[in-house]
């Protein structure tokens, strides 16, 4: 019996490792090309071979300016994975990181994230809609108009995906969704406040997709499904309402369940802090108004009953 040449039986393996790094190379190119025009002009290394595509990509700033809305993203380094198979979901790591929103026209929605890390996922469906974009921040400083002061955490979740709604009919009370917004946050400061967990589901609701900022402010929505601040000893306070636009100014209506009535009142307002026991029974306050000019309503009396063997209500801001 004449016997196989030993190295006759390693051609299939070598034809098919050949052949897959000819596939392999081609979605190489096509990941080249995808963020060489996100991020054109910077240096960029790829590698991953054979499980993923990898991309290290030094100081990429990825900026988008319009009439209606503003964003700027940039980082030291990004380090980008994704699946060879796999286009619709792409692994973002990124050191030094930047994030900076704006409306001109709404001055209240100005936003910006700065972090030493972050992690991200971002999934399109087949229509390039986000589908599921999740960012952690690690560490990050947030400036927010809304927030009146810098705001620091050790850790800040944010889940945006886009959610393909219905038209608008005129029998609906509300318009459709149009996307979702899941924010979690451990160790969140307000300001010079007390370390909190905070929490919050934020459904935005308008006539179409969220590209015409001047369309949606005419009726759309920011409906808040809960929003809570809590501490090591519970629950601090939770609101529920609506934002909504006008006149160029967010405004705010809804309620506000707390514990800590004065304690909110006195971050709301900007009045003196106070010292606080928490309420042994939670009362519901009405809030309205726009930032710096907020309403409070429903404040109780001091004779309500406390929780004297708990401790006090913490500093809001």
């Amino acid at each position: 019996m004449k016997r196989i040449p030993l190295w006759l039986t390693v051609v299939p393996l070598l034809l098919a490792v050949a052949g897959y790094w000819w596939f392999w190379s081609g979605y190489k190119r096509e990941f080249r090309t995808e963020i060489s025009a996100l991020v054109p002009g910077r240096p960029l290394v790829l590698g991953g071979f054979p499980y993923r595509l990898e991309a290290t990509v030094d100081a990429p700033v990825l900026e988008k300016r319009g009439t209606d809305f503003s964003a700027r993203l940039s980082a030291a380094k990004a380090i980008l994975n994704r699946g060879p198979w796999q286009p619709a979901l792409t692994l973002i790591r990124g050191t030094d990181v930047r994030a900076v929103f704006a409306i001109p026209a709404l001055p209240a929605a100005a936003l910006s994230i700065t972090a030493p890390a972050s992690q991200s996922s971002l999934h399109l469906d087949k229509d390039k809609r986000v589908a599921r974009l999740s960012t952690v921040f690690d560490r990050p400083r947030i400036d927010a108009a809304l927030l009146g002061s810098p705001a620091t955490a050790t850790r800040l979740e944010v889940h945006v995906r886009e959610t393909p709604g219905r038209s608008p009919e005129a029998w609906s009370p509300t318009l459709p969704q149009r996307a979702q917004v899941v924010l979690a946050a451990t160790d969140l400061r307000l300001g010079s406040g007390a370390p909190l967990t905070m929490a919050a589901d934020l459904r935005v609701t308008g006539p179409t997709r969220l590209i015409d900022y001047a369309r949606w402010a005419g009726s759309g929505t920011v409906e808040v499904h809960g929003l809570t601040l809590a501490d090591m000893t519970g629950e601090v306070m939770r609101l529920d309402g609506t934002v909504a636009v006008a006149g160029g100014a967010a405004r705010v209506s809804g309620t506000i369940l707390t514990v800590c009535p004065e304690t909110v009142r006195a971050a709301l307002t900007g009045g003196q802090r106070v010292s606080e026991q928490r309420l042994r029974i939670a009362v519901k306050l009405a809030v309205g108004g726009a930032p710096g000019a907020w309403t409070l309503a429903g404040l109780p009396a001091a004779t309500r009953a406390v929780r004297a063997q708990q401790p006090a209500c913490p500093v809001l801001r």
